[in-house]
């Protein structure tokens, strides 16, 4: 997903575009860092030849700069301005969604909001969104053109283009789920790959466009009629049709990742290192769920090379969380240890039943 800037954490920035062709951007962090960003292209007309200043009235200084933000950087532009329209609540944030659940119209009106995109090697897209900011705009140094916006414009498409490209850069696996009645772990990992692929550029889709853009679906490739058709056709299972079933038993597994999770519960009152130790440790909390939906009972599962390869995935975030432990929680270790020796065992049980 796009590295998105936390408001809150911004005291003050400016955003530079004096010089034909190049942006330079400064952004100021409530504990002092700074990074300085000098990108190729320009803003949109409404900062096009002009030095913009801003600052943040309602900074929360306890918040640090995100990682792993650099002192320097260069890279592109994407859509810069300082005209966006947007919502904002005029209560707490907190007030306005209980509002909403309970179907009242909360107040809340609109207000131009910074929106600063740009595009580098190290971090892809990232993101700087505010409608709090308290911003000054000089005069032109330099008359921004139509033709100069169009070329702003046609500049942030190419430079959004490209990042989405890589993300889809994956192609999907030979014959996709048909080929075969079982494929192998390898085969399940390509095609995982592909999933997430398309996943991340869906969630990207959704950052930009909104949930309601029919960019989407133009950009995911989707021929919308074919799929309202689809799932027009799709028919609900009646209660009766789940009669019989029985929600077989827990995988130990299962069991066991969810009794290391509630053990870690302490972890969400303490420091930010401690709650990402937490986050770390329900993902793959989350990852093992996934590979143990297959199971089917006395330890049978119905596809035995996608657990194995979501598996994979569960041990890469437990390693994650097991680096985090050493330097937050050295209590949880053996823990996480364990059941990380857990997957390695069901895996290499597995892959015996597939040979």
């Amino acid at each position: 997903m796009a590295f998105r800037l936390t408001e809150e954490s911004v005291t003050r920035g400016s955003i530079d575009s004096r010089e034909k062709g190049v942006t330079k951007v400064m952004i100021e962090f409530a504990d002092g860092f700074v990074t300085s960003l000098r990108l190729e292209g320009n803003p949109h007309r409404d900062l096009g030849g002009r030095l913009m200043t801003f600052s943040n009235p309602s900074v929360d200084h306890s918040l640090p700069h995100q990682e792993p933000l650099l002192p320097e950087d260069t890279g592109v532009t994407g859509d810069i301005t300082a005209s966006r329209k947007v919502r904002v609540p005029l209560i707490p944030i907190e007030e306005f969604y209980l509002a909403r659940k309970r179907g009242e119209t909360p107040p809340e009106e609109w207000r131009n909001s910074l929106y600063l995109e740009w595009y580098t090697i190290k971090r892809g897209r990232c993101v700087l969104e505010a409608a709090g900011f308290e911003m000054l705009i000089e005069e032109a140094f330099w008359d921004m053109t139509a033709e100069d916006e169009a070329q702003s414009r046609a500049d942030a498409a190419r430079a959004w283009g490209s990042f989405m490209d890589n993300l889809g850069s994956q192609s999907a696996p030979p014959g996709g789920l048909g080929g075969k009645s079982e494929m192998d772990e390898f085969e399940w990992e390509k095609f995982l790959r592909h999933t997430d692929s398309r996943t991340e550029k869906y969630g990207e889709l959704l950052d930009k466009f909104g949930d309601d853009s029919p960019e989407i679906g133009k950009q995911m490739g989707w021929n919308m009629e074919q799929r309202e058709a689809r799932f027009s056709d799709i028919e609900l299972p009646d209660e009766s049709d789940f009669a019989d079933w029985e929600e077989p038993e827990p995988h130990p597994l299962e069991l066991l990742a969810q009794e290391v999770l509630e053990g870690a519960d302490w972890l969400l009152k303490e420091s930010p290192g401690k709650q990402d130790l937490y986050s770390a440790i329900a993902s793959a909390r989350v990852k093992i769920g996934g590979a143990m939906s297959m199971h089917e009972g006395a330890g049978v599962f119905e596809d035995n090379g996608f657990v194995i390869a979501y598996l994979k995935r569960a041990l890469g975030l437990l390693d994650d969380a097991v680096a985090l432990a050493n330097k937050e929680a050295p209590v949880l270790v053996p823990k996480l240890l364990g059941l990380r020796s857990e997957v390695i065992d069901l895996q290499g049980d597995l892959r015996k039943r597939m040979f």
